[in-house]
């Protein structure tokens, strides 16, 4: 199987190459939005603190309050979990954006889709962004596979489960928790991460050291944050396919000059991710 994948993959993209799909176009240096050092510590910090330490915090407040009014209460919820982070990525979310537009309402517009030529329909960024999944997944799935045999082979990886992976399977005890899930998973994570990652961070790289470091470093910042303590040696692969995944991110929004381009892809590779979860749960 991985033998075809890799056909796949590496016929694909000579023919994109070939075809100049990784051409990055050139725009004047004045087109740029310009975020400054405050903004992107500012917004990044505002998330940390919101998602890493207000969410644990909250959730655990929760928890101890029922406990301490229902003793056999001893831990939340799947439908109450998935509910609680949809909506509070949800709040995130609007809070950042809403955020961003304040302080910086040119940056912001030409973060989401700058209009300076070469320009595209919002729609067409988004469905090239769609359509780069058919580039970028038979790579990062090769990847995976390759550095997972390697890693078994000389430091016996076991079998282990990316977080989302064990988030969305959980979620499958009940149409709630799965709604949920898959909301958070599919919709508000790309459009939280894109404009992190891409909007913010990407464009700050890119106006003081150029397009292409702009992308290395989103890239590698972006497989970093998924870091997790409980997939051990799995951080390894997961770090490096996540790292060509945000090169493809990184690479769509440069191409076409706007976030809906990386959105697109971004919501295409975790929509295909989740239904294999759903549809073949034993097979990841």
């Amino acid at each position: 199987m991985i033998f075809f994948v890799a056909i796949w993959a590496v016929a694909l993209n000579w023919l994109a190459y070939q075809k100049g799909f990784f051409k990055l176009p050139k725009r004047a240096s004045s087109s740029i939005p310009i975020v400054s050092t405050g903004q992107l510590f500012g917004l990044f910090g505002l998330y940390v603190g919101l998602m890493v330490l207000f969410a644990p915090f909250l959730a655990r407040f929760i928890l101890l309050s029922l406990h301490k009014a229902n003793p056999d209460i001893r831990e939340l919820p799947i439908s109450f979990i998935t509910g609680f982070q949809f909506f509070l990525m949800l709040i995130i979310f609007v809070v950042l954006a809403g955020t961003l537009y304040k302080l910086n309402r040119g940056a912001f517009a030409k973060i989401w889709k700058n209009r300076t030529p070469p320009s595209n329909p919002v729609l067409l960024d988004f469905a090239i962004g769609i359509f780069a999944w058919l580039l970028s997944f038979p790579i990062v799935s090769v990847i995976s596979e390759i550095v997972d045999k390697i890693l078994q082979s000389i430091f016996g990886l076991e079998y282990y489960e990316q977080t989302a992976v064990k988030f969305v399977k959980a979620a499958m005890s009940s149409p709630i928790s799965l709604t949920f899930a898959i909301l958070s998973v599919l919709v508000l994570a790309p459009l939280m991460e894109e404009l992190l990652f891409r909007g913010l961070l990407q464009t700050y790289c890119k106006k003081r050291l150029g397009a292409k470091p702009a992308i290395l470093i989103s890239s590698l910042c972006f497989a970093l944050f998924h870091f997790s303590s409980s997939q051990g040696l799995g951080n390894i692969s997961l770090i490096l396919s996540l790292f060509i995944l945000g090169g493809f991110l990184g690479l769509i929004y440069e191409r076409q000059g706007s976030l809906w381009a990386s959105v697109g892809l971004h919501m295409t590779f975790n929509a295909v991710s989740a239904l294999r979860i759903i549809i073949l749960p034993e097979l990841l």
